[in-house]
């Protein structure tokens, strides 16, 4: 079995190299590398629909199809409904992964790390969604802004008001431009 490679076409952070670069407590190279790609892609998925407000196009089939694995790997119990104890949770899973150094706060290259530099737009839209999470402006985001943010999401698509937001309501939600 070959080695697993470093991939140079990620935009890096130097705690991430640290991280990968010196595995311990067991863990491999390949185990963290696994892990790593597994919280970019939650990252990546969440940030399919969350798009900084009035800047979101009515979604496309790929980006509904997208949103919905998100809400669906938020959906921890699978019962077709999202709770604010489960974005809880979901958040603070996801960002202990993201949080390569375990600083307690994600600098915009930490939450980058993983975007191959050759997706652009994908940059640019990790971007934008930093700094719509960053609401004191400090350049760095953390657990409760993270989570700020994400309820705000489903609060917003929780459209019968009543403290879950159901599959259906996220899909009407993303269908109209999720505004």
């Amino acid at each position: 079995m070959r080695a697993p490679r470093h991939r140079r076409d990620t935009v890096p952070t130097d705690a991430a190299h640290a991280t990968l670069g010196a595995p311990t407590g067991g863990e491999t190279r390949g185990t963290i590398l696994i892990k790593r790609a597994a919280a970019g892609a939650g990252i990546l998925l969440m940030g399919l629909m969350i798009l900084v407000p009035d800047a979101r196009p009515a979604a496309s089939d790929a980006d509904l199809q997208s949103a919905l694995v998100w809400f669906d790997s938020h959906d921890i119990d699978k019962d077709g409904k999202v709770t604010d104890a489960e974005v809880i949770r979901i958040v603070q899973r996801r960002f202990r992964r993201s949080d390569a150094n375990q600083d307690g706060v994600l600098f915009l290259r930490e939450y980058l790390d993983g975007i191959p530099s050759n997706r652009p737009d994908e940059i640019q839209r990790y971007t934008r969604r930093f700094d719509a999470m960053d609401t004191n402006h400090d350049e760095q985001v953390t657990t409760q802004e993270m989570l700020d943010y994400t309820r705000k999401v489903m609060r917003d698509a929780d459209l019968d008001h009543d403290g879950t937001t159901t599959r259906q309501e996220f899909i009407m939600y993303i269908k109209q431009g999720a505004k």
